[in-house]
């Protein structure tokens, strides 16, 4: 068994438009299938869309979405490999419909292998990710592992990263990763911009993921929207740079602006020999 894992990322736009986003996915996989990439994550919302009523618009709802994940899965699967498919997504409990903002991961052979679930919410109630559609999947500081052809993984949505102990009297799931000794950690985001503040929102992001991967050293892969949330302005550069980080530099990283894809190449540690 090889110990290389080649792990691509897709920036892509995040429309309102399912039938956009999953034409933008399905590009990114047979470009990820070109460059015989084991596992592709995709941005934060990038199948449903990232806005409030997600699962309504559509003329089936969320058997829509739930179709289209299908028809990305099993073309990734046709390229032999899985995906780390940032989307919205409803569950059913006994508790009502439960909306959730997850980075859903299968395998190269289409099975579901669970799901990272958003933690830290900003935004008020019309946010598609606010803490009422929160509560009742995973509490501040739960960190998820999911091992992808044997790397020990965890996913990070957005503000999951961003926030920890900036707004959040909360555990830095970066030290929960080093303390579950994650080996890779998948940074899913789709950040605002077209304000005021971007060049300031923009400078912070990149630093605190250079330190994040300099503190901890584990490797993040992070990849971004490549347009606001309303899909429409698509000249604007990402709020983060997306991109791969190894010990506080980065060492694969594409232009802020566009659709671009990349790939990186992880290589496991051989086990010790015993002495």
């Amino acid at each position: 068994m090889s110990n290389k894992v080649r792990f691509a990322g897709a920036q892509i736009p995040v429309t309102q438009k399912l039938d956009e986003n999953k034409k933008a996915i399905l590009e990114a996989i047979k470009w990820a299938g070109k460059n015989n990439c084991d596992w592709l994550l995709t941005p934060e919302g990038s199948l449903s869309g990232y806005f409030p009523n997600f699962d309504l618009v559509t003329p089936n709802g969320m058997n829509d979405i739930a179709k289209a994940t299908y028809e990305v899965v099993t073309e990734a699967n046709k390229q032999g490999m899985g995906i780390a498919l940032g989307t919205l997504w409803t569950d059913i409990e006994h508790r009502g419909t439960i909306r959730r903002n997850q980075i859903r991961y299968y395998d190269s052979e289409g099975k579901f292998l669970g799901a990272t679930n958003k933690q830290y919410i900003v935004g008020g109630e019309d946010s598609p990710s606010h803490s009422w559609d929160q509560v009742l999947a995973d509490p501040p500081g739960t960190t998820k592992t999911h091992y992808l052809n044997n790397v020990r993984t965890t996913g990070m949505i957005c503000n999951d990263f961003w926030g920890n102990g900036f707004r959040f009297n909360a555990p830095s799931l970066m030290m929960l990763a080093k303390l579950h000794q994650c080996e890779v950690v998948l940074h899913s985001t789709n950040g605002d911009r077209g304000n005021d503040q971007d060049e300031l929102w923009m400078e912070w992001h990149d630093v605190h993921l250079r330190m994040m991967s300099k503190q901890y050293q584990i490797p993040i892969i992070t990849v971004d929207s490549c347009c606001d949330k309303f899909g429409e302005n698509r000249d604007l550069p990402t709020s983060s740079k997306s991109g791969v980080l190894v010990d506080g530099q980065y060492v694969v990283s594409v232009p802020r602006t566009g659709q671009q894809h990349f790939y990186w190449d992880y290589f496991k540690p051989e086990p010790a020999e015993n002495v």
